[in-house]
């Protein structure tokens, strides 16, 4: 075993380093001081950070004995008198003389809620916002709260102490009183070497050959390490905040007894096997098969630490392998293997995988990893204070280092759970979904631990049977997309259809448009499930290529004519498009296909028939094919029918609704799916669209004065373009019905949007559905929900 400096400290004396050497006033910092240093410059260190130690005592206490021995532990431990300063561009500790420690009593008693004004105090203790260059870096509170009642609160910046410190600090300051009392020298061995000692030896010891096979392991076990992507409530904000929240829970002691049974027969531990569990419920949210999450360790791995107040504590990042179809038992296995290696190599600090691993800088994230887990062990039994009983008070979390963390404690009622979690991402409705989905699991383990973990049932009850149900099947017109907007036509031949700047045009002249383009497709070799590129900007020339591409019997393939052109010119051979509709300004980098120009080739367009041409599709034939990233970044193409198109068109048409008289706001670009819903949804039932020029569908001001010069009545849009909006100071339109969709919602904008429109609805669907997969209803207060399947349609768990 490596040799710690020789301690020098007399417990009855307790000398200040600096006043020992001068020469080492300023020490060098811990790594995990160092990383906690770099987020106090930051402004993130600070309450997110601190440690507590709260404690209800119950009994007679002596304030006067209680300083004493909280003076004297402070003289005792240097970290309690330490602050931070820079020397040459470089942080270092800086330990201070000795000083009395004051403890004023504040009496609540008389309170007309003594035990809730309490709490209120000792939160607000524990947010205390600390400058780390001066002293203190702890501050203590006391209450009395009733008759031989009170609280302490002792809380400690993070960058001095750790929790094993709190309770290094109250089993001397415990000590130390009954001496007091009993007008004794406290019994207190010298302290084997102090926490500076220890910060300069982990350096040294930083070029050691044990250390760098240690981080010759964490190179190889955490290589290309992934995201963990989970779905979140809120968008992540741009920097990291530590807003927190708090959910627990129980699991039974039949439950908890089964488990270790189970988990005993793979060889692993109560923490390894709710471990397993976790890793299952993050990789069954994210979808990965790859799963990150970190886990605190004591980190005093040698006897000279433990009577030590200091940071020591590390977190040990752990890999979760879920690839395949690995069941119960063999995620117990690699959980166990996973743990074992990282334990046996968690003197490697966690700030050094971070400098040696590099990864991305984001500073919305923790680097590494985003989810926490830990396991507690029993509840601590804290010594009595004299003939005062001390217990653990328990306060209201209202921060969170992490974006969640799940933590049991093992207690002979069973395991305690609980739930930290980010407040500016999760809503505590979403935790305690969350609670039900690890029971579900939990169940699903115990009971069939040889079935694969893909396939447990996680919803509850109640879940599933709103994800299940199947909506009463709804009749849909078995015709082709042109052939419903032909005959709204012959219904409404002189209603506007279509409003784009200074242009505007009837159905009539939008159907004679249209088939004018469909007879020259056709006789350019157009056909039945051909595919016909189609890129032009928001303006008349979207209904128009549209509907005239389907006319002619193809499938259009649209394409955001702001695209480079490589990627434009891809996209078209990738489709093997023969023929390409766009405008003028349309550049390719070779020749890729024929294009027909809508603008310039317009005489050659009004020489076509203005008729409607033969019809020679069926519902069944495609109707387009969507282009989206694909997971790899290479643009893959879904294929879409007239059916699935005319199937979502009508459930639409009847929720929300739309009909006749109404005014729909075509804000979306060309290229994506929703774009098909401004064309063709508002052209099947009669109503208007009005097609926004990008950019003011980009500017939140100029978007909120067009829906209200247009009077309109239906809008389509992601969840980007109504926080343009709100932020814009837009007062909604009472008349409006909003449709949202791809991507998250955020729940202020949604509020926002619901309060001053006529309703809001949340819509999703994977890139390869057509269009919307499903609906839901935005109530405000409610859980933000995918809804239920369209009609004819269901969900497949």
């Amino acid at each position: 075993m490596e040799q710690f400096p020789a301690g020098n400290r007399d417990p009855k004396k307790y000398k200040c380093r600096s006043m020992d050497s001068p020469e080492t006033a300023d020490l060098p910092l811990s790594f995990a001081q160092r990383r906690l240093w770099f987020l106090y410059q930051l402004g993130e260190g600070s309450a997110a950070y601190n440690m507590q130690l709260v404690l209800r005592l119950d009994g007679p206490v002596d304030t006067d004995a209680l300083a004493w021995s909280l003076g004297e532990v402070q003289a005792r431990h240097e970290p309690l008198r330490t602050s931070f300063g820079v020397v040459d561009g470089e942080p270092v500790q800086r330990v201070s003389p000795p000083s009395p420690v004051e403890l004023a009593v504040e009496d609540l008693s008389s309170s007309e809620d003594p035990w809730r004004e309490v709490r209120r105090l000792a939160v607000e203790h524990t947010a205390t916002s600390f400058d780390i260059t001066k002293l203190p870096l702890h501050v203590i509170g006391l209450w009395r709260v009733g008759d031989d009642q009170h609280v302490l609160a002792v809380t400690m910046a993070h960058i001095i102490a750790d929790g094993w410190s709190a309770g290094v600090l109250w089993q001397e300051v415990t000590a130390l009183y009954e001496a007091r009392l009993a007008g004794r020298d406290a019994a207190l061995d010298a302290l084997p070497m102090q926490y500076a000692d220890y910060a300069r030896w982990q350096r040294e010891q930083d070029r050691s050959e044990a250390a760098e096979a240690m981080l010759g392991y964490w190179r190889e076990e955490l290589f290309d390490l992934p995201t963990l992507d989970l779905p979140t409530d809120r968008p992540r904000p741009s920097v990291q905040t530590f807003t927190g929240g708090r959910w627990t829970f129980s699991v039974e002691p039949e439950q908890v007894s089964l488990l270790k049974t189970l988990a005993g027969r793979e060889g692993c531990t109560l923490f390894m096997a709710t471990l397993a569990l976790w890793n299952v419920m993050l990789a069954r949210y994210s979808g990965q098969d790859d799963v990150v999450v970190g886990t605190p360790v004591a980190n005093r791995t040698r006897p000279e630490h433990a009577p030590l107040i200091g940071l020591f504590v590390n977190t040990v990042v752990l890999r979760a392998d879920l690839s395949g179809t690995p069941d119960f038992r063999e995620c117990l296995r690699r959980t166990r293997d996973t743990v074992i290696g990282g334990l046996s190599n968690q003197e490697t600090p966690f700030e050094q995988l971070v400098v040696e691993l590099r990864p991305d800088r984001d500073l919305s994230r923790n680097p590494l990893f985003q989810v926490m887990f830990n396991f507690l062990g029993s509840p601590a039994v804290w010594p009595s204070l004299g003939g005062a009983r001390a217990a653990e008070f328990e306060l209201d979390n209202s921060t969170a280092k992490f974006d969640l963390t799940l933590a049991f404690q093992e207690t002979p009622e069973g395991l305690r759970g609980i739930f930290e979690y980010n407040a500016d991402l999760y809503e505590e409705a979403t935790v305690q979904r969350m609670e039900q989905h690890f029971r579900m699991l939990l169940r699903a383990a115990l009971s069939a631990p040889e079935t694969p973990v893909w396939e447990h049932l996680m919803l509850t009850d109640s879940e599933r049977a709103v994800a299940l149900a199947v909506p009463k099947r709804t009749p849909y017109p078995d015709r082709c997309l042109h052939e419903l907007v032909e005959a709204q036509v012959e219904r409404t031949p002189d209603a506007v259809a279509v409003v784009a700047g200074d242009v505007t045009l009837t159905y009539r002249q939008l159907n004679e448009r249209a088939n004018q383009l469909a007879h020259l497709l056709r006789r350019k070799g157009a056909a039945p499930e051909g595919l016909v590129g189609l890129s032009v900007d928001r303006s008349e020339f979207m209904p128009i290529g549209m509907l005239g591409i389907l006319k002619s019997g193809a499938a259009y393939v649209p394409i955001d004519p702001a695209y480079p052109p490589d990627r434009l010119a891809f996209m078209l051979e990738d489709a093997g498009a023969q023929l390409f509709v766009t405008e003028g300004k349309a550049e390719l980098p070779r020749e890729v296909a024929e294009p027909i120009l809508l603008d310039r080739d317009a005489e050659l367009l009004d020489a076509e028939s203005r008729e409607n041409p033969e019809v020679v599709t069926s519902p069944s034939s495609l109707a387009h094919v969507i282009y989206s990233s694909g997971s790899t970044g290479r643009p893959k193409g879904a294929l879409i029918e007239h059916k699935n198109l005319v199937n979502v068109f009508t459930a639409f048409a009847d929720r929300p609704g739309i009909a006749e008289g109404d005014v729909l706001i075509a804000v979306t670009n060309i290229s994506f799916d929703l774009a098909g819903l401004d064309m063709f949804l508002p052209l099947l039932v009669g109503a208007r669209m009005v097609i926004v020029p990008r950019e003011v569908a980009t500017d939140g001001r100029r978007l909120g004065a067009l829906i209200a010069e247009a009077k309109g009545t239906f809008l389509d849009a992601t969840p980007s373009t109504y926080r343009l909006l709100v932020e814009s100071g837009w007062k909604g339109r009472p008349e409006l019905r909003c449709v949202t969709g791809g991507e998250m919602m955020p729940r202020d904008v949604a509020d926002r949007i619901d309060a001053t429109c006529l309703e809001l609805w949340d819509c999703y669907a994977p890139c390869e559905s057509t269009i919307y997969s499903t609906r839901y209803r935005y109530v405000p207060g409610g859980p933000m929900s995918v809804g239920v399947p369209l009609s004819n349609t269901k969900f497949v768990l």
